[in-house]
């Protein structure tokens, strides 16, 4: 009797699953779609090796077609058997992270590696190349233009509420057999670099020299289609179980909400219907409890779901002209580029000793901190940092989304540093903040336009976390640059009323506090525009990031800088909504993001730091008795909440005790214990930072990371030029 075992693996898209199947004839994979782009791929690598492309990595083999999709080898890992094979299979991983460089692969994650013997086999290849998606006028270059994008390197996500390590070429996955194993031991990537790099440079360098023959290779992939992945499926699962509770009506009402808001928040002129035939997909999908399966095709714009067109020109470039382009701009300095990058990446996962720094008495701390930052390697896709040395004369910056802003990027590190030369006057700290707000400065010179959206003004990651970060940095250093370039910035807003003003931290909300410094023309209008939107802000939460003190405040800062009063009102009833849920027992304000008993937090995002400094701050800017009397009434209160001695289980500048220290010296207070707790966690290594990926504390930003900590130890007992945060 003929026996069928049938193992479903990967995302289901309607009915169709890719599955492992064992029968009498043996062990094979079977993929519900056709084999056109492994077939390409494989006639791709075969034609480069006949020209002499070195260390050609190996994929999936197909062994028969049928109209319901294909078979294909089931490879199994297999261990090196010697230190030659370990040696090639690095160099092949080197060619293969260069392959997915030029093609533009995604999601090159730990199930589609095998590591055998010799060579990574790629076994799958749905999303081997990609376009050139449509970009905002004067959107900086991202982690999307290098070697990351393909997710080979070091690459996090959360699983099961735990943060793994997923990427190609290593992870932390108990199921993974993307590592080589020899000698009953796990070869870590980190610890062949230089064989890696080797691959890597070889490979660049033939397709330097061949560009005709690896142009001609690319005919393989003609007529192929590409899987585009325009959300992760975590986010369609998390929204498919949530509408699995609910009636059918409101099931598919809550699925447009949630899946609508990207497109209704896009930048772009009219993106939500552009993209309505693609909305219904995905909820079509999603309450079907499937992922929904987009697809580009190589010479065409469009995004198909099967062989239908959902969306128009939903590329910019299509993928054979993205890769053409690519080719093009092949260089030995690109080349340097990304080995750079390369390097960077796997020093986020290769373990450090804690180094060790000179003395610099009661600034010890500072110093550690800024050595740090200088030396240490950033976390590729978590800090979004990432300085490269000079090379033929010009300097390169890569950045993850948003990494010049001040949250976790270049902003929020740089004042850091002016803190840190304002608290010392060491030229070391103002030579290395000159030095690394060049390529800063350079970006916002090729800004051309700023939309008066969350997405571009808010602190967090947009140009209004930029433009607070400059005038922090020009009150530090009084050093004229910064405020010139906080000027220039600033006239490049287009002045549209927002549809609503958001939160303090990721609306439009947090850019009214630069404009009582910013003396121009326009500075009135953005006000109004502002004001205009918070007529309809409704708090829900508490706190300074999210909540009713950090819109109080903005509203207070863009009243000051339109020279009028006629908001207090809803300044007050934003205040007294706030101080319904303080609590005497815990000196503390409950945070309203968490159901059930109350919670409390101790940060600058929620609790009574953050109130503390918002409620200082607009003390400072507003007029009215009444306001300034409940701001008063709850700095007392907040005062007696950091009066205490209690260490939090986190330090960061967001929600731990950098964020108590801060709130400290902008009140006037001391508390030694927290003080001395930083500089000891900074010492020894034993900092506790908040991050969402595992990065072991090596994560470098202002609000999260060893930014942070620095800067809350050099702003100290300093009063004297108030605080940039609020």
């Amino acid at each position: 009797m003929h026996t069928e075992n049938r193992i479903p693996m990967g995302d289901r898209h309607g009915a169709k699953q890719v599955e492992l199947v064992s029968d009498s004839t043996g062990t094979y994979l079977f993929k519900p779609r056709n084999a056109r782009v492994e077939k390409a791929f494989e006639a791709f690598l075969l034609t480069l090796e006949k020209e002499g492309f070195a260390f050609v990595p190996a994929c999936e083999h197909v062994l028969e077609e049928t109209p319901e999709g294909y078979k294909a080898r089931y490879e199994a890992p297999l261990h090196a058997e010697t230190q030659a094979d370990v040696q090639l299979y690095f160099k092949k991983c080197g060619a293969l992270l260069f392959i997915a460089y030029l093609l533009g692969a995604t999601d090159l994650h730990f199930e589609n590696i095998i590591a055998s013997r010799d060579t990574p086999i790629l076994i799958d290849c749905e999303t081997l190349i990609s376009g050139q998606t449509a970009s905002s006028e004067g959107r900086l270059r991202n982690l999307a233009d290098t070697v990351m994008a393909s997710h080979l390197l070091p690459y996090w996500k959360r699983i099961n509420k735990k943060t793994m390590l997923v990427s190609g070429l290593m992870s932390d996955m108990p199921t993974a057999s993307n590592e080589l194993v020899f000698e009953n031991k796990r070869c870590k990537i980190y610890d062949y670099e230089e064989v890696l790099l080797e691959g890597f440079r070889a490979a660049y360098r033939f397709a330097l020299a061949h560009t005709d023959t690896v142009r001609a290779a690319l005919r393989h992939f003609e007529g192929c289609s590409f899987r585009m992945i325009l959300r992760p499926s975590a986010a369609y699962d998390t929204i498919a179980h949530i509408c699995a509770k609910m009636a059918p009506d409101k099931a598919k009402q809550s699925a447009y909400e949630m899946l609508s808001v990207g497109y209704k928040h896009d930048i772009r002129p009219d993106r939500l219907q552009q993209m309505q035939a693609v909305l219904e997909a995905e909820i079509q999908a999603v309450l079907s409890d499937n992922i929904p399966l987009f697809s580009v095709k190589y010479k065409s714009t469009d995004l198909y779901e099967g062989e239908q067109a959902l969306a128009a020109d939903f590329l910019a470039v299509s993928p054979a002209q993205t890769i053409k382009m690519k080719l093009a701009r092949l260089s030995l300095q690109d080349m340097c580029a990304q080995t750079k990058i390369i390097s960077q990446s796997l020093a986020a996962v290769r373990p450090l000793a804690q180094p060790v720094y000179p003395s610099f008495g009661e600034d010890t701390a500072i110093h550690t901190c800024f050595r740090l930052l200088e030396d240490g390697y950033i976390r590729a896709l978590s800090a979004g940092w990432m300085k490269l040395e000079k090379e033929d004369e010009s300097e390169l910056l890569y950045l993850e989304n948003a990494g010049f802003g001040l949250y976790s990027g270049t902003a929020g590190i740089l004042c850091a540093y002016a803190a840190m030369y304002h608290r010392t006057g060491q030229k070391e700290y103002g030579a290395a903040l000159e030095a690394h707000y060049a390529p800063l400065h350079e970006a916002l010179e090729a800004v051309q336009s700023i939309p008066m959206d969350a997405a571009s003004l808010s602190l967090q990651s947009g140009m209004g976390g930029i433009l607070l970060a400059l005038l922090h940095i020009h009150t530090l250093t009084e050093q004229s640059i910064f405020y010139k370039d906080c000027l220039k910035l600033f006239e490049k807003i287009d002045f549209n009323a927002p549809k609503e003003l958001g939160d303090l931290l990721c609306g439009c909300a947090g850019i009214a506090l630069a404009l009582p410094q910013l003396h121009t023309p326009k500075t009135a209008a953005c006000a109004q525009a502002l004001l205009r939107a918070a007529e309809t802000a409704l708090p829900q939460l508490t706190g300074a990031a999210h909540g009713a003190a950090g819109i109080a405040l903005a509203i207070a800062a863009a009243q000051k800088a339109a020279n009028t009063a006629a908001y207090d009102d809803s300044i007050i009833r934003l205040l007294q909504f706030e101080n319904r849920y303080y609590h005497n027992h815990s000196h503390n304000w409950q945070d309203l993001r968490y159901a059930g008993e109350p919670v409390f937090m101790n940060g600058w995002c929620a609790g009574a730091p953050g109130i503390a400094m918002t409620r200082r701050h607009l003390a400072a800017l507003s007029e009215n008795s009444a306001i300034r009397r409940i701001c008063e009434q709850d700095i007392a209160r907040a005062a007696e909440n950091l009066s205490g001695e209690h260490i939090l289980g986190k330090d960061s500048l967001c929600c731990g005790n950098a964020a108590r220290l801060m709130a400290l010296s902008q009140l006037g207070m001391q508390n030694e214990r927290i003080h001395e707790h930083l500089q000891d966690a900074l010492l020894h290594g034993t900092l506790q930072l908040f991050h969402y990926q595992n990065t072991c504390d090596r994560n470098y930003g202002l609000m999260q990371g060893i930014a942070g900590i620095g800067y809350a130890l050099a702003m100290y007992q300093d009063d004297r030029s108030g605080g940039m945060l609020c």
